[in-house]
């Protein structure tokens, strides 16, 4: 690096090309991307007058560097140039197989999970006959990587099956079963089985820690804040988040540091900090958009469209129905159009507009599938039971709740269960009985308002069905007056009407 920056100022830009390329590529292997980025944008100036100097194998290192750099920034024309440009240059199977690695994770970002499948089961078959077990680790999780972002869970265990296959056999790739864990973890938490997540991601932070490899680090914190979320431990959620957020912020992670954003967006909400929300929020879907992200742009506009209705703010919902529309007609969907027409259903709903909330909703059946995630299939049921109920069909609405009360406590998603259980007790009520109004624990309302305010929404619903009137209005007031104080815009039309 020293001799690189006294050749250039000494105008040997030539002479200086090779180090300030060694440089580059040292602080990218250190995940060190300011430093990267700094060399790169130096050396970029003159690389078409001396790239054809150096040898094939720096010339992949500069074309690799080059797509990780733009692959973060979301200039995927640019990545995919470097990838081909990388692939042409290739001077050996392990540079081949590494242009192969990233051309599936460009895939998978551009949803093409067909392709991405393709390149990791060759990569994989590839890798294991040139005896490269690091690579085929590699593919193994990347194809693990986008099964699960298509949905195929069934196909995604697999994958990781043969990733553990390879670690068992080679114990000196142990470094690599962090990131292994990382999409495991993931995997696990799609399935809810949460108690074999979390020891695994405990595991994983401190190898991670120990190689140092900060960014599957951030990613296993993030997972992490997900089994808080579920017990309803909203601030240490939100701490497991923000810590991720830093991290990926110091090594220039974009891609990651929006899909943080859009995590500590709906935290934000469940907590009652609006003004923190919306600027998660609007950060997210601006990075994501910027990024070319299509799964992380559909999360992204979810979280907006959530954090818009919580406010009031039919700007940024109306910005975010028309980039993102009601998706590919005649095709199959990306699970992550679910969120996104549960939350359509849910302003539908609030504007009583129920016919096109119910319409939202099959949409989001649809993008679920035959098979989906029971925790999905639950958000979706608990939406549709509250519009039934709202609607007068009360019966349905019941048989509804009960399951989704009994899955939700089944796998301890207490926020969930607690939120269904307060609109169930309504329901008791409307059809003649005479239910307790049971409140949830004080540990879960302390850091939860949005639980908060929905348990006294639909037990005045309660009260008013069972003739206590007095007490329903009660009740009303003081949700009114929270919601108020809060900036709940959503919840103050509810409490009110």
């Amino acid at each position: 690096a020293q001799a690189a920056r006294h050749l250039f100022a000494a105008g040997e830009s030539g002479a200086a090309f090779p180090h300030a390329l060694e440089a580059a590529y040292r602080a990218g292997q250190q995940l060190d991307y300011a430093s990267a980025r700094r060399w790169m944008a130096q050396i970029s100036e003159v690389a078409d007058h001396h790239l054809d100097a150096v040898s094939e194998e720096a010339v992949h290192r500069y074309q690799m560097l080059s797509f990780r750099l733009a692959f973060m920034d979301g200039e995927l024309d640019r990545a995919r140039n470097a990838i081909q440009l990388a692939g042409r240059a290739a001077p050996d199977p392990r540079s081949r197989l590494e242009t192969g690695v990233a051309l599936a994770r460009f895939h998978t970002r551009t949803g093409n999970y067909v392709g991405a499948v393709q390149v990791s089961r060759r990569g994989l078959r590839e890798a294991r006959q040139a005896e490269l077990q690091d690579l085929a680790v590699l593919y193994a999780t990347q194809g693990a990587r986008a099964a699960r972002r298509s949905g195929d869970i069934e196909s995604a265990l697999a994958w990781l099956a043969e990733a553990d296959l390879l670690l068992r056999k080679h114990t000196d790739l142990e470094p690599l079963a962090v990131r292994v864990a990382w999409t495991r973890s993931a995997v696990l938490l799609e399935l809810h089985r949460g108690g074999e997540a979390e020891p695994e991601i405990l595991r994983a932070i401190e190898l991670a820690k120990a190689t140092h490899q900060e960014r599957a680090e951030a990613g296993l914190r993030t997972n992490l804040s997900v089994l808080h979320w579920r017990r309803g431990e909203l601030s240490a959620a939100v701490e497991q988040v923000q810590q991720a957020r830093r991290i990926f912020g110091d090594l220039g992670a974009v891609d990651q540091v929006a899909l943080t954003d859009t995590n500590l967006a709906e935290l934000f909400v469940k907590q009652g900090q609006l003004s923190k929300a919306r600027e998660h929020a609007r950060d997210a879907w601006d990075a994501h958009r910027r990024l070319r992200d299509r799964q992380g742009t559909l999360v992204a506009a979810a979280t907006a469209l959530m954090v818009a209705r919580s406010i009031g703010d039919s700007v940024l919902s109306d910005e975010v129905v028309r980039t993102v529309g009601d998706g590919p007609e005649g095709k199959t969907v990306e699970t992550e159009w679910a969120e996104y027409w549960l939350e359509r259903a849910r302003h539908h709903r609030l504007a009583v507009d129920r016919a096109s909330a119910h319409a939202a909703l099959r949409k989001a059946d649809e993008a679920l599938g035959e098979s989906p995630p029971a925790y999905r299939k639950r958000e979706v049921n608990l939406e549709r039971a509250e519009l039934l109920l709202e609607e007068g069909r009360v019966s349905d609405a019941h048989t509804l709740l009960l399951g989704v009360v009994k899955g939700a406590d089944d796998e301890q998603h207490l926020p969930v269960a607690w939120y269904a259980r307060s609109v169930l007790t309504a329901a008791r009520a409307r059809l003649g009985e005479r239910p307790e109004l049971l409140a949830p624990p004080k540990a879960l309302l302390a850091d939860n308002l949005h639980l908060a305010l929905a348990t006294l929404s639909w037990h005045a619903e309660a009260s008013a069905a069972m003739g206590a009137l007095d007490a329903a209005k009660t009740m009303r007031e003081r949700g009114a007056a929270l919601a108020r104080s809060r900036g709940f815009a959503d919840w103050l039309q509810r409490l009110a009407d």
